[in-house]
């Protein structure tokens, strides 16, 4: 079995993308799939689930609260309303060992393919919780490994992908810990460079403090078509400077293909587009180094 991160300290990357699309396609191959939503914004989970559509703008229209000066209460119940939508048990709770490894697990829409969601953006209580744990000695940069023993080798899963916060806290550390290697998505930019750079920066802050020696591959993402001299010249260099660490798909960028694919809930990697090749072709890469 492999465990896979997907991490990069810069947002708006590709990451959560690449990371379902990942997902999919090896579920589509025909392997089982564990994907793990570690983000607080919860974007990979929402691909999978409909829950927050049972909230409809007649519904909140009616929601009232008995002190609107009160604009943090007012927030809060707010929250309670949103969640009262989405009864799942999250990755939250299993950090927070408020529910069974198990109870945290849930099927999808894709054949082969379960999730572990992040919902109601709680991973911020979730780090503070983790903080306070540790202050009283406890281990709690191996939360996740330890709950996903029994899971993982209960349900013969094939391959585990993680969609990481564009942030390197608790929650990242325990996402790192159960892993065997990490996939950076990075965009040509020289901001986006900067985020990758942090990012690499920490993975071998972390391989250090944690005695740990994973991985890391780099992948080329939201490429835009046509003749591009410099976003060439960028990726060779990239090449270059990492040799043997950067994969040899890359993935384009199309506005009306992701436009249409997010419209209708479809995922890129079954769209009959370059993206969805660019998505088969990294999957076929990833299985062949399996």
């Amino acid at each position: 079995m492999r465990i896979i991160s997907v991490l990069n300290q810069k947002g708006g990357v590709g990451k959560t993308t690449t990371s379902v699309n990942l997902a999919v396609g090896y579920a589509n191959d025909g392997y089982r799939v564990l994907l793990i939503d570690a983000d607080p914004q919860g974007n990979a989970s929402r691909c999978f689930f409909d829950d927050y559509h049972k909230l409809d703008y007649n519904k909140f229209a009616e929601f009232k609260v008995e002190d609107r000066t009160d604009q943090y209460e007012t927030a809060s119940e707010l929250r309670k309303m949103l969640l009262s939508y989405t009864n799942k048990k999250d990755i939250n709770d299993l950090l927070q060992g408020t529910a069974e490894p198990h109870e945290c697990i849930h099927s999808t829409k894709v054949e082969n393919l379960n999730i572990i969601p992040s919902l109601g953006a709680k991973l911020i209580q979730t780090v503070t919780y983790l903080q306070n744990k540790g202050a009283l000695g406890s281990k709690i940069y191996n939360v996740l490994k330890r709950n996903l023993r029994k899971p993982l080798k209960n349900n013969n899963y094939d391959i585990v992908i993680i969609d990481n916060a564009p942030t390197f806290n608790l929650v990242t550390v325990n996402s790192l810990y159960a892993s065997d290697e990490i996939l950076i998505p990075l965009k040509v930019g020289i901001y986006e460079l900067d985020g990758f750079v942090s990012t690499v920066k920490e993975i071998y802050n972390f391989n250090e403090e944690y005695g740990r020696n994973i991985d890391f591959k780099i992948l080329i993402t939201m490429m835009q078509r046509g003749n591009r001299p410099d976003y060439k010249k960028f990726v060779e260099e990239i090449r270059y400077l990492f040799p043997d660490r950067v994969y040899q798909a890359t993935i384009g960028y199309q506005d009306a293909v992701v436009n249409r694919t997010s419209m209708k809930q479809e995922f890129l990697v079954n769209h009959d587009s370059n993206v969805g090749d660019d998505y088969r072709a990294l999957v076929k890469e990833l299985e062949e180094m399996q």
